[in-house]
Formats: structure tokens, C-alpha cells, sequence
């Protein structure tokens, strides 16, 4: 069964933001299961949209939202569309190489310091926000694509080292959450979970050191 015709007109405004954004070729627009539900499916580069009894947000990484057919849901998923496309401009305009990316991501909102190999890892660097609210982290890197993120409340977050795993995208992503739009961290004593902005599932969970018996909720904000 289709969905109602104003979903459909709001989807077709995520279509038409998204042929803007991102240029015509590189966006799909097809139905899922075309002779049963038809349900639409909006396709770019690492992202995926599908109208569903809510706006069903798909990421390359393997997150997923699901989003409210109101106007905050709509103008959430053009914003994601848009973020997105940010995106894709600095990985392809950063230095090759994680350390180099870091750089562009932080700018001028932060200092950023590359370190010699430190014990099995063979670069470490290390990320400091100008913002006092902001989240400091490290990220370690080994030769083989095994990425660590790590940083006193962030704990330790751990990427790559399977065949099938890009560390380092992975790695991206969080570090993109951390540094352009905040979000929290959620401690209970069965591990450590990062959300987004929203309060939103971003991440996790991964295990930490002294976990507390009660839930705590740690909020940071963006580098700038």
C-alpha cells in the first residue's frame, strides 16, 4: 500500500532538496517491492531515505533514525541531507590520510597535534577544542586500519581490524558527531553509548573503566 498523499508530498520535497544538493546524477529515486507496499526510497552517496509508516533515515555505517512525517522530522532529514554533502566536500578536499582529515574537520576551532608512535600504535593524534563545553579526544592509528578514538569521559572507542570493517570511516563519523554538532554520553554500568545532538542512538555501546551503578548523562558541545 502507498503511503498517504502527504507523505508523499513530503517526500517528494526530500527528492527535489536532494537533486539540489547533491546534483541530479548522483540521486535515486525507485520503490521498494514495487507491486505490493511501493514504498519510496531516496538514494545518495552513504545515505538512504525511506517513507515508511515514519521517515526512515538509513546510514552507510549501519545507523538508523526513524523520523516523524511533521515538519521537525522533514526539515531533520533535509538537514541530514545537507550534512551529508558537507560531507562528502571534505573528504575530498582533506589531505589524504586520518591525521589530515582531523585537520580540516577542526580548523581553526581547535588545536590538533600529531604524535610519534605510542606503544602499539603507530601515529597518535591529539585534539584539544578552543570551546570549554567541547570534547576532547585522541585518535590512535595502527598500519593495519585499526583506528582508536578515546578521551577522559568519551572513553574508548575502538574501529577496523576486520577484513570487512573500514576503521577509519567509522572512526570519521564519530569524530564528525564530536567536533561539528555535539551531542551527550549516556554511562551505565553496562557500558558507555554516545547520542547525537537530538538525544538521538549515535553509537555504542563500548565498555568503559569505573562504570557507575546509576545512569549518568554527560552533554558537550560542538567545537564552535
Amino acid at each position: 500500500m502507498p503511503i498517504p498523499p502527504r507523505h508523499e508530498a513530503a517526500f517528494l520535497r526530500l527528492t527535489d532538496a536532494a537533486r539540489r544538493v547533491f546534483g541530479t546524477h548522483q540521486v535515486s529515486v525507485t520503490l521498494l517491492d514495487p507491486d505490493a507496499s511501493r514504498l519510496p526510497l531516496l538514494e545518495v552517496p552513504g545515505l538512504s531515505i525511506i517513507g515508511e509508516q515514519w521517515i526512515v533515515v538509513d546510514f552507510a555505517g549501519g545507523r538508523r533514525l526513524e523520523l516523524d512525517w511533521d515538519e521537525l522530522g522533514i526539515e531533520r532529514a533535509l538537514s541530514l541531507l545537507e550534512r551529508r554533502q558537507r560531507r562528502i566536500a571534505l573528504d575530498k578536499s582533506a589531505p589524504v590520510g586520518l591525521p589530515g582529515w582531523i585537520e580540516s574537520l577542526v580548523g581553526t576551532r581547535g588545536q590538533v597535534t600529531v604524535h610519534a608512535p605510542v606503544a602499539e600504535f603507530d601515529l597518535e593524534v591529539r585534539v584539544k577544542p578552543n570551546r570549554g563545553s567541547a570534547l576532547p579526544f585522541c585518535a590512535r592509528l595502527r598500519h593495519d586500519g585499526n583506528v582508536v578514538v578515546e578521551g577522559d569521559r568519551l572513553e574508548w572507542w575502538t574501529f577496523g581490524g576486520d577484513l570487512n570493517d573500514d576503521g577509519e570511516a567509522a572512526a570519521q563519523d564519530l569524530i564528525e558527531q564530536i567536533v561539528l554538532y555535539g551531542g551527550s554520553i549516556r554511562r551505565t554500568w553496562r557500558g558507555v553509548t554516545l547520542l547525537d545532538e537530538h538525544g538521538d542512538y549515535f553509537a555504542g555501546p563500548t565498555s568503559g573503566q569505573k562504570l557507575p551503578l546509576r545512569p549518568q548523562r554527560i552533554h558537550f558541545h560542538a567545537y564552535s
